[in-house]
């Protein structure tokens, strides 16, 4: 899962980093206070490498 801010030319950290997220599992995801960034796109892979935005 890679989470950038909206005028990001790049997807950045994948916050998952070798994680997998199951059917029903969650994670939750913090942003620095330090961001000034208003909006931010996310995109997740799945098992076959699909990008999904």
């Amino acid at each position: 899962m890679f989470i950038s801010p909206t005028a990001a030319d790049d997807w950045q950290e994948d916050v998952l980093g070798d994680d997998v997220l199951e059917d029903g599992e969650e994670m939750e995801v913090s942003f620095s206070s330090d961001e000034n960034v208003a909006l931010w796109d996310i995109m997740v892979e799945d098992d076959e490498e699909n990008g999904i935005t």
